[in-house]
């Protein structure tokens, strides 16, 4: 009888403790498309216009790619100046951008 309620103890502390853990890898990526509503350089913030309404990103400097319609890296100025208004791809984890890239819908 000690050994069942022993390894019931076992058992619960077992999914309270190791699955949570083997679920808490690192996350996929989200990834929006819209229209490129704003570009903010200070403080930099990413505006994207979806289908849900207006997505608010923050961009980090020297971190975040900006990648123009001819696969080319561009600063986030150049990239503001020429796609403003225009579809882009926005990858994401959590509300921090990875990668912004011009697309056609």
């Amino acid at each position: 009888m000690k050994i069942i309620k022993l390894f019931m103890i076992f058992s619960v502390l077992f999914l309270f403790i190791a699955v949570p853990i083997a679920n808490a890898g690192p996350s996929e990526p989200d990834v929006y498309y819209g229209m490129l509503s704003k570009l903010q350089l200070d403080p930099p913030y990413l505006f994207l216009s979806t289908v849900e309404g207006l997505k608010k990103f923050i961009w980090v400097v020297d971190e975040t790619l900006f990648i123009g319609a001819d696969d080319q890296e561009m600063t986030p100025r150049q990239f503001a100046q020429a796609y403003q208004g225009e579809s882009v791809e926005v990858t994401a984890e959590g509300s921090k951008v990875k990668f912004v890239k011009r697309v056609f819908f």
